[in-house]
């Protein structure tokens, strides 16, 4: 019997490598995913192995091969953003991946912030001056450790040397690039000014190609046959799974370990403050947001250093006055933070932890809803609903408090995985076949009302919440 053709989308994240299969002939039954954890191999959990990440991706792409008894048609690519990885001349890793939260470029990041170049830059790519960014990092590896920064023969991110690994061509997506600091959006070119700023030559990065090419698999375990797209980034691609296709649309909250809120454009929207990011999503598109450092890695630290039991999200206001700044790691949005900063105020005595739970979980959407205002006063009006996505879209009664506390509909997918979703509906495009729908990919599972009864409670918790973080924020 012949084998159904499908396509993988490859989703790697900077904790976890997820495969998900789409049959091209039932394209709207979608199967269970693979999925591979990453080991931490530092005590900061800010660098990954990149042989841990390739041997992952290949073992999750085996494991649906194998069960398909066929090699897939394509394989397409999303990945976690900002990262940065050292090659020789042999594109062989001469240092880890280092992730987005490695910090040390800190005074790199302000200094140039506050120049004009800075300026420049952030309006001509489109990624906010910060210390998570590769163009802080690399300008931060040239001055402070020489010998490595001369001994780099190609500078890359984890995506395009898994493109290299697949293909043989260090190729990158137009998409990922954008999130890099180094590319300028209109020319769809590495930036003269950023590479100046770095002390490297365009020929030290991969090549630029357009999200929807197709290229030829080089692995012999992929079949002769098998093609490989770029991709999108995975806050583009989840801005498509979860089905803000188009401009005009809602906000898609994209809930992991961290957090990041974003809306689909036709236009570029830079940010006055220099906060908010405007990246490619895919040709003639942009994804317009604000990311920030915390989210579940937040609550994961709570549980682990204070509970034994898990509790409920609260569904109605608290009356205890007490509120919880969840910057923990630092922040990107809605401040820029280097350091960590968060805190319970004001603490008392008769606060239990189940209060210091709830009080937690309210800071962090209303963290994310200071973010929400700063889209909505740069799109110069409301949105109608926001769209979840992410691993903690998945718990019970976060849907439902978001809808009280922001007072939006808000939308439960079906799949929580939409950029994985969003990846196999923009394949499918890419390899022309349009009568797959990426909106019917991930249709509404639920939504969620607000009531108008707890607006005002919530707006006042609120309206103190971003007193406080005005004053909390300006503390260093």
């Amino acid at each position: 019997m012949k084998a159904n053709p499908y396509i993988i989308a490859l989703d790697i994240g900077s904790t976890s490598i997820k495969a998900r299969s789409l049959n091209l002939d039932k394209p709207y039954q979608l199967p269970q995913s693979s999925r591979r954890n990453l080991r931490h191999i530092n005590p900061e959990n800010t660098q990954r192995d990149p042989y841990d990440i390739w041997e992952k991706s290949l073992s999750c792409l085996q494991e649906i091969s194998t069960d398909r008894g066929a090699a897939p048609r394509a394989i397409g690519l999303c990945s976690f953003m900002h990262s940065l990885l050292l090659l020789d001349v042999s594109y062989k890793p001469i240092s880890p991946v280092i992730l987005w939260n490695e910090l040390k470029s800190q005074s790199i990041a302000q200094g140039l912030e506050k120049s004009p170049l800075g300026k420049n830059l952030y309006q001509s790519t489109g990624t906010p001056v910060h210390a998570m960014s590769p163009l802080c990092k690399i300008a931060y590896l040239r001055q402070h450790n020489r010998e490595l920064f001369a001994r780099t023969a190609y500078f890359s991110d984890v995506k395009s040397w898994l493109l290299w690994q697949l293909t043989g061509d260090f190729i990158l997506d137009w998409p990922s690039a954008s999130a890099t600091g180094l590319m300028d959006l209109d020319s769809h070119s590495w930036s003269p000014q950023a590479l100046d700023f770095c002390g490297m030559e365009a020929s030290q990065l991969p090549r630029l190609l357009p999200p929807s090419h197709i290229i030829p698999a080089r692995l012999p375990e992929l079949g002769p046959d098998c093609s490989i797209v770029p991709g999108l980034s995975d806050g583009g691609a989840a801005n498509l799974g979860s089905g803000n296709v188009g401009p005009d649309t809602g906000l898609t909250l994209t809930m992991g370990t961290s957090g990041a809120l974003r809306f689909t454009s036709n236009q570029k929207k830079a940010d006055p403050e220099g906060i908010l990011f405007h990246y490619i999503l895919r040709e003639g598109q942009y994804v317009i947001g604000g990311a920030s450092n915390n989210c579940g890695n937040v609550i994961d630290w709570f549980k682990k250093t204070f509970l034994k039991e898990e509790y409920g999200f609260p569904l109605s206001p608290r009356q205890e006055d007490i509120f919880f700044l969840p910057w923990l790691h630092g922040e990107r949005a809605p401040y820029k933070l280097y350091k960590p900063q968060a805190c319970f105020w004001p603490l008392a005595e008769k606060h239990s932890l189940s209060e210091l739970y709830q009080a937690l979980i309210l800071g962090i959407l209303f963290n994310l809803g200071l973010i929400r205002e700063k889209l909505e006063d740069l799109q110069k009006q409301p949105f109608p609903y926001v769209r979840l996505s992410g691993g903690l879209a998945q718990m019970k009664g976060l849907a439902a408090l978001l809808a009280q506390v922001w007072q939006i509909p808000a939308y439960e997918m079906q799949e929580a995985d939409a950029s994985v979703v969003g990846t196999l509906g923009f394949m499918a495009q890419s390899l022309g076949l349009d009568t797959i729908s990426i909106e019917k990919l991930n249709p509404v599972y639920q939504i969620h009302e607000p009531n108008s009864r707890s607006d005002s409670e919530y707006q006042l918790l609120f309206s103190r919440f971003k007193e406080i973080s005005k004053v909390f924020s300006r503390i260093s």
